[in-house]
């Protein structure tokens, strides 16, 4: 088994930036909306996770789920709590229609994973983070299972991947009407499938990637049917971002290059959720259109960004640590 630090933290910084980018497309020219840049960057980072979290319960997690689902918990929420509280202020600032204080309002924004319908949500692309925390509960469960007895790991993973693929089709078939956290299963499996081939060189788990592949080029595809300009080239440059995830899980890597990668890696999350309020505040507080408003969200979003990480992130770092029992990247 391969246990290299890899370099996905400039990728994932790539990622949240088209995603900011997609966002801000109306200062930029309108081929760059019709690219769906945001839709590749989430789908891409849906992969990634399958990667990255399978490989942290096989290496960091063994017989212990609660360190890896509190290790998650302190990853993702007091940042996102750090980025409602930066939202909040920028929407009081400015006034913005649908905030309130109810309580449904309020539950259902530091939640995460609870959104009723109609609820404004005060960062809307966190959706894409509530999908990403179910497969962390399923990931958990099922790696700590499949690590109980060395005998059952591969029939248990196995199983949940074909188990992901096939209730994927199930929803196709419904119009995606029915068992909806399904419905991006295809990606997460994916990555977790590239893990176990790549650091395992498993036979079994390269068979799943090319189908997951298969099945997530045609999600991919199915989530663009109502906008289907440029289509192909979507579709291509997704292909191209998952690829080069793929690459870059093989690629040897000197320790010199590690603390920086790292350190931009860190900034991905934060920037992914710091650029919504942004945007906000550049379409109504300034008159800059173009070029300017675009460097001016992204000034802003970096700004945003470097708040959370210091004030957040990096204080929770030792406790992290800790949780791991491991410092990672030491």
């Amino acid at each position: 088994m391969q246990e290299n630090y890899r370099l996905f933290g400039a990728y994932r910084l790539f990622l949240a930036w088209l995603v900011l980018t997609s966002h801000a497309n109306a200062y930029l020219p309108g081929w760059v909306g019709q690219l769906a840049l945001g839709n590749i960057g989430v789908f891409s980072f849906f992969v990634l996770s399958g990667f990255v979290i399978v490989e942290a319960c096989d290496r960091f997690y063994r017989g212990a789920p609660h360190r890896f689902f509190l290790n998650r918990f302190l990853r993702i929420y007091p940042t996102y709590w750090g980025a409602c509280v930066l939202a909040v202020a920028v929407y009081l600032a400015l006034g913005h229609q649908d905030l309130s204080g109810s309580l449904v309002q309020v539950v259902a924004n530091l939640s995460i994973v609870y959104s009723p319908p109609g609820v404004f949500m005060w960062i809307s692309i966190v959706w894409a983070v509530a999908i990403e925390l179910r497969f962390y509960l399923i990931a958990g469960l099922v790696m700590g299972l499949a690590q109980r007895k060395p005998g059952i790991a591969v029939p248990v993973l196995g199983a949940a991947g074909c188990t992901a693929l096939l209730g994927y089709i199930v929803t196709y078939a419904y119009g995606y009407q029915i068992l909806g956290t399904f419905r991006h299963a295809p990606y997460f499996v994916l990555g977790a499938t590239g893990y176990f081939a790549i650091a395992y060189s498993s036979t079994r788990a390269y068979f799943l990637a090319i189908i997951a592949a298969l099945m997530s080029a045609h999600s991919f595809w199915q989530y663009h049917a109502a906008t289907p300009d440029l289509s192909g080239l979507k579709l291509l440059l997704f292909a191209s971002s998952v690829c080069a995830m793929l690459l870059l899980a093989r690629t040897p890597v000197s320790s010199g290059s590690v603390p920086n990668d790292k350190k931009l890696g860190d900034f991905s999350y934060p920037l992914y959720l710091a650029h919504w309020p942004a945007v906000f505040l550049v379409e109504n507080a300034s008159t800059m259109r173009g070029g300017a408003g675009y460097a001016l969200v992204v000034l802003i979003s970096i700004v945003f960004s470097t708040l959370m990480v210091v004030g957040i992130d990096r204080p929770l770092m030792n406790l992290r640590d800790r949780v791991r029992r491991r410092r990672l990247y030491a």
